[in-house]
């Protein structure tokens, strides 16, 4: 930002600083002063290279004090000279008067502004082209000497701006950029009205509040979406559990048909089976045949009620749709239903904290629990015809 020159005066204040402001067109009878923000990289004479911060309470306190004023010295205006002059203590002609100050959506407006003629010819030529008013934090009043948050003193015409970021000003002699200006901050003022009554704010609420509501709005809209996400994989997982349940009549169908080629009933166990083959009933090349492809059968009972159980434990919340698709995850759990299917079963279909609260998708309900066998067991036992008094003792032999 640009050296600003500000001589020490009688004024008892910590610090001053200058504003600047374009002065298109004609000559206004009111502009732009101040408006609030942070700036870092003010040079102050007395203290060097400083930030200093203009707030909205800053700008009605100025407003404020100028009225008390104005009420004590009702004909005493704010002088605009050029460059400053009544700072620096020497001849300081004067190039305008302002009559008031105002607050327009916290930005500090000078109004009643009255021209010299020379100030006039300055500023129609374009000789002048910006205003650069002079304000302090912390004043004390020179009558009562309470202590005032902000007050403005004067303003000058000047070629070396301090701001960059206040608007352009225009004459209200010039009857377009008027038209322009003013339907520009008409329109911007019905656009946040509006927002504020979408977003069911009061009629006063700043634009940072109108703004932190149409975050908390997307974050709701980003939920909404998500659970859209949710009702979709709901369905995959009900075509999964669909498919499980087919591929268990699949096994059973094969099973049956290994137990019917070595002799035995439909409702023998895996065991038994394993122990007609282990005793010799027919060659050895039968054997190996039938033994492999009993192994092969069993491996796929237990990937089948593998998958049926972590199906249920997405279903019922108790696994995460994360954790299904992490390898080194699936490959821990594989591991210990491989050692103990029971207790691997129970955990995740019972026993395991729900995680994910999703809703729970109904599974035909085969039959309720009997004696030490599962519901999943009741499904296996019932598609595979197999006798539920000779599966529980099965299992009793096997734990």
């Amino acid at each position: 930002m640009k050296r600003l020159l500000i001589a020490h005066t009688m004024i008892q204040a910590k610090h001053f600083a200058m504003s600047s402001l374009d002065l298109g067109g004609k000559v206004p009878t009111e502009f732009q002063l101040l408006l609030p923000g942070k700036w870092d990289g003010y040079n102050d004479p007395a203290q060097g290279m400083r930030s200093f911060e203009v707030q909205p309470a800053h700008i009605a306190a100025a407003v404020k004090y100028n009225n008390e004023r104005k009420a004590r010295s009702p004909k005493r205006d704010l002088v605009v000279d050029y460059e400053h002059a009544t700072l620096k203590g020497g001849e300081a002609p004067a190039a305008g008067w302002i009559g008031n100050l105002v607050v327009r959506d916290n930005i500090l407006f000078a109004t009643d502004v009255r021209w010299t003629p020379k100030a006039t010819k300055h500023i129609e030529e374009g000789e002048y082209r910006y205003i650069s008013p002079v304000f302090a934090f912390d004043v004390a009043d020179k009558v009562s000497g309470k202590l005032v948050p902000m007050a403005v003193f004067n303003a000058a015409l000047t070629n070396e701006p301090f701001f960059d970021e206040l608007q352009p000003i225009v004459s209200k002699d010039n009857s377009l950029n008027l038209f322009l200006f003013t339907s520009k901050e008409f329109f911007m003022d019905k656009i946040i009205a509006k927002l504020r009554s979408m977003l069911g704010l009061a009629d006063g609420a700043t634009e940072d509040e109108i703004i932190s509501a149409m975050d908390l709005m997307m974050e709701k809209m980003k939920g909404a979406v998500a659970a859209t996400a949710n009702i979709a994989s709901f369905q995959v997982l009900l075509d999964h559990i669909n498919t499980l349940k087919q591929s268990v009549a699949t096994i059973t169908a094969n099973y049956t048909s290994v137990l019917k080629e070595l002799g035995l009933p439909e409702t023998a166990s895996v065991d038994e089976a394993k122990g007609l083959i282990i005793a010799g009933k027919g060659n050895v090349s039968n054997l190996q045949t039938v033994t492999a492809r009993m192994q092969k059968l069993e491996q796929e009972r237990l990937d089948e009620k593998f998958n049926l159980v972590i199906a249920k434990g997405i279903e019922s919340g108790r696994i995460t749709p994360g954790q299904k698709e992490d390898t080194n995850w699936l490959a821990a759990q594989r591991a210990w239903a491989a050692s103990n299917m029971q207790t691997f079963e129970d955990y995740f279909t019972a026993k395991a904290p729900v995680i994910v609260p999703i809703g729970k998708i109904k599974v035909d309900d085969v039959h309720k629990s009997d004696g030490s066998l599962t519901e999943t067991d009741l499904v296996i036992a019932k598609n595979m015809g197999v006798n539920v008094d000779a599966l529980k003792k099965h299992n009793t032999v096997a734990q």
